[in-house]
């Protein structure tokens, strides 16, 4: 089953993942290109679609499995919301986090007090926004790309963030469709987005 803090990790690494693509240096893609489809990701003011994600852990036999919806809202907040194998949702917003354990109401909501909820809040919501500045610090970047599609690898660079994180991979076209995050213990994280709007 995955867990509350798998859940949250998962969804960082998409939101990064969703948005470190702006950033990235060319690879096999040209400026005009990267400019094209970096366009592409930055003119809807609202996404929403569907996810899976298989997240393979080393020594377990079976990939643990996950599904539900997303929705960003453009300068309002992301909210991101498991429906199997379990219910659990999260808001994030510019002033809170909120996360669900049931569609009757919150469950814990963090505010100004949590300086990190705050810090994760605040990334995903510039990563969306493309407000990149951040990822330039924490991942040296491998674009590729032609006319219709693109893909992205991302290595870390700074040690707390390459402790945890092997590589990050995405891929996509006008909307980010699949994210791999493969980790130091031997982890694989894979998201794929589906019935983007």
């Amino acid at each position: 089953m995955l867990n509350t803090s798998a859940a949250r990790i998962g969804l960082v690494l998409l939101i990064i993942g969703f948005a470190a693509n702006q950033t990235a240096s060319a690879a096999n893609s040209t400026p005009a290109q990267q400019q094209s489809q970096l366009a592409q990701l930055q003119q809807h003011s609202v996404v929403s679609g569907d996810f899976k994600q298989q997240r393979q852990l080393r020594g377990l036999p079976r990939a643990i499995e996950s599904s539900g919806r997303f929705v960003f809202w453009r300068q309002h907040g992301l909210y991101w919301e498991t429906l199997q194998p379990f219910y659990q949702a999260t808001t994030f917003t510019v002033d809170d986090v909120i996360h669900w354990n049931s569609v009757e109401g919150p469950a814990l909501e963090t505010g100004p007090e949590d300086p990190v909820q705050q810090y994760v809040s605040k990334v995903m919501l510039s990563l969306f926004s493309a407000n990149l500045e951040t990822l330039d610090k924490l991942f040296e970047s491998r674009w590729r790309s032609d006319e219709s599609a693109w893909s992205l690898e991302l290595v870390p660079v700074r040690a707390g963030v390459a402790r945890v994180i092997q590589h990050i991979r995405l891929e996509g076209d006008q909307f980010l469709r699949r994210l791999s995050v493969d980790t130091q213990s031997g982890d694989r994280n894979t998201m794929l987005l589906d019935n983007i709007t």
